[in-house]
């Protein structure tokens, strides 16, 4: 996977593809 489509931002890790952005929160 192109490290460009995966971004860690301060709020977890966010997905990015296809023109589509999927955040996903880390585990509580």
């Amino acid at each position: 996977m192109p490290e460009s489509d995966l971004i860690l931002s301060p709020h977890g890790v966010l997905l990015v593809g296809e023109g589509l952005a999927a955040e996903i929160q880390p585990a509580p």
